[in-house]
């Protein structure tokens, strides 16, 4: 068979597999889910495993940012409106690398976001349905006047690591509007 986590494409469509589904001996199928709203707004949605993105800029053309969810990537324009990682169930992980300059597009990154609005019966099911979120700024992010938005059950900015939505000009002086951060 094929290993825990494996990709396989059903129908055209990439489908990771998992042998811990329902009662924890059933095979699961789950989509890989990487959506363009439009050329302004992005949507990447993970899956129901242990996912594990990296955020860095694209080292094809350092006019974009690649989202990578192996095996697949997605590439989208520095200036878009916004993107918005949800992670899905899981114990995820998504590391920021270093997204160069210029990123005017506002990120928001949740975990666990297909339950919105379902009650939670203390942390029952975060903890033992829906796994732990972790976000790892491991490179500088520097969002020039964009927002920036994450909910995670762990988020750690390494050392000697920027993030920052003030938007600077050529000399590194402030201007206009700095975007908000939220954790």
């Amino acid at each position: 068979g094929l290993p825990e986590g494996a990709t396989v494409k059903v129908n055209g469509e990439d489908k990771k597999i998992t042998y811990k589904g329902g009662t924890g001996n059933d095979v699961v199928l789950s989509s890989i889910s990487l959506i363009q709203l439009n050329d302004d707004d992005v949507k990447i949605t993970g899956t129901l495993l242990n996912d594990s993105f990296v955020v860095k800029q694209d080292p094809q053309d350092p006019n974009r940012i690649l989202v990578e969810l192996a095996p697949i990537s997605y590439s989208f324009r520095k200036a878009a409106r916004s993107a918005t990682i949800e992670l899905g169930a899981g114990n995820d992980k998504l590391t920021f690398l270093d997204l160069g300059k210029d990123v005017k597009t506002s990120f928001t990154v949740v975990g666990s976001a297909f339950v919105s609005g379902i009650p939670l019966i203390g942390n029952f099911i975060q903890d033992q349905l829906l796994g732990d979120d972790t976000v790892i700024f491991a490179g500088n992010t520097l969002l020039e006047g964009a927002n920036l938005r994450i909910e995670a059950e762990t988020i750690t900015v390494q050392n000697g690591v920027t993030v920052s939505t003030r938007d600077l000009d050529s000399n590194g002086a402030s201007k206009g509007t700095s975007g908000a951060i939220s954790f």
